[in-house]
């Protein structure tokens, strides 16, 4: 947040919550991080708790990554150690990995929701902790916010609803193909 506070940012897109009264924030979404397996992979239930996590191989991004430090959080709160085999900068390049054979991993599930078809995936959802962040947008309360601010905190606002319904309606077209299939 020192960007913001320092004057150099006008808004920022972060996780929340901010603890910092000089910041107005704006909620856009929740980031829950889902398991990402091959569909042939031979776990074959849809929910799994975060102590099962233990002993997977997992490929994560580097252990200074925000993705990185908060599957590690959710995982020390579940008192699980993950088993990271390899470690890939990219969301893309983990899914490479993970179609390649390399081990599972843990991303937001909008993000795999949300990729055009091509390698198969399944996402299985995590419990006990649900592994969810929230996501916002912070601008400094006490400064006169441009009218280009204004118009991107509402496209931030406008697309983050966008992609959720989309998302919902992908996950609800999903089950009902697996039903009828």
């Amino acid at each position: 947040m020192t960007g913001l506070l320092a004057n150099r940012l006008d808004v920022r897109i972060c996780l929340l919550p901010v603890q910092d009264e000089r910041l107005t924030v704006i909620p856009l979404f929740d980031k829950r991080l889902v398991l990402v397996a091959l569909s042939h992979s031979p776990i074959k239930k849809s929910r799994l708790r975060m102590q099962d996590l233990a002993g997977l191989p997992l490929v994560l991004t580097p252990v200074d990554y925000c993705l990185r430090k908060m599957v590690e959080a959710e995982c020390t709160e579940a008192r699980v150690q993950p088993q990271v085999v390899l470690e890939v900068t990219s969301p893309e390049g983990i899914l490479q990995a993970v179609a390649r054979g390399a081990g599972l991993t843990i991303l937001p599930e909008i993000y795999v929701r949300m990729r055009p078809p091509g390698l198969s995936f399944r996402t299985i959802e995590l419990y006990e902790p649900v592994p969810h962040h929230r996501v916002g947008l912070a601008y400094r309360s006490d400064r006169y916010q441009n009218l280009a601010a204004k118009e991107f905190a509402l496209y931030c606002q406008e697309t983050a609803n966008g992609l959720m319904t989309d998302a919902k309606r992908s996950i609800s077209r999903k089950g009902r193909m697996r039903a009828a299939g």
